[in-house]
């Protein structure tokens, strides 16, 4: 077994676990909390190999990680966007979600790309397009996917999330390529409900509520009962489109394919290249 670590996540999390206001613990205690955390989730999912991390790039990343390149005698790989920005169309993706980073990411990414074995997404993908490529590829439980990320649980085979503050841990659970849906209601009054799944029925979820942590918006007055109730007796990703499709047809009529499509490109993640490595994206499945 290995784990596969969705390194995006633990940069913040570890940077902002070791300051308080206005403290900063020394790089050493952050160094300590950083080797604790990666050591637990491999103990979580029972990993037999060292860990496989996972990063996107930035102008910052791509500079630590042609450093590291120089020192080997590689060439250096020039910084692209990510195609998700290009793809975006109707509102742009991610905008608003850029903070301040914590004291010590640098250091993190720095330690990590120099001491571990890190994929580094330089072609226009994400961290999390990587992790479902090197997931999907692998044999069946070899691998267990580890990120505290949602949108991950779109990928088949093994999954977990660890524990973060108020955020309790999940799995490992073993997602099918079809997948479920839980709705998680709540006793107290004015709490929504909370969609929960994962696999094709996760993806097309989403299709209609949407991302609001990607600046991805859904379809206004379909939510997560309106989604759970259309979707989670489907018997195969073809209902589940169309479903999705007869909704997207209703409210965007003439338009509904373009917006479709965009939506699709920007939620979905890529699970494989075909034979010139290119990334192969969302299509519309057949029955």
């Amino acid at each position: 077994m290995k784990a596969l670590i969705d390194a995006d996540i633990l940069n913040y999390e570890i940077g902002y676990s070791c300051q308080r206001q206005d403290e900063v613990r020394s790089w050493e205690w952050c160094k300590n909390l950083l080797y604790r955390k990666i050591d637990l989730i491999c103990d979580e999912v029972e990993a037999e190999e060292p860990p496989l991390l996972f990063m996107t790039t930035s102008p910052r990343i791509n500079l630590h990680l042609n450093l590291k390149r120089k020192w080997e005698g590689l060439p250096p790989i020039p910084y692209r966007k990510l195609y998700r920005e290009e793809m975006a169309k109707s509102k742009p993706y991610k905008f608003g979600k850029k903070k301040k980073k914590p004291f010590h990411y640098q250091n993190i990414v720095s330690h990590l790309l120099h001491n571990f074995d890190v994929v580094v997404a330089e072609d226009g993908l994400e961290a999390d397009d990587w992790l479902c490529i090197y997931h999907t590829k692998a044999p069946p439980n070899t691998t267990t996917l580890c990120s505290r990320d949602k949108d991950l649980r779109q990928c088949q085979g093994l999954f977990y999330s660890w524990e973060c503050a108020n955020q309790r841990s999940i799995g490992p659970l073993n997602i099918s390529a079809l997948g479920f849906l839980d709705l998680q209601r709540s006793d107290k009054k004015g709490v929504k409900p909370k969609l929960f799944g994962g696999g094709h029925k996760w993806f097309y979820s989403q299709m209609l509520t949407g991302d609001s942590i990607d600046n991805i918006g859904g379809l206004k007055n379909y939510g997560p009962v309106f989604a759970f109730d259309n979707l989670k007796d489907c018997n195969s990703e073809y209902e589940c489109y169309q479903v999705v499709k007869s909704v997207y047809e209703r409210v965007y009529k003439d338009e509904w394919k373009v917006q479709f499509r965009e939506q699709a490109s920007l939620l979905y993640l890529i699970k494989s290249l075909d034979d010139e490595g290119n990334p192969v994206f969302w299509q519309p499945p057949v029955k």
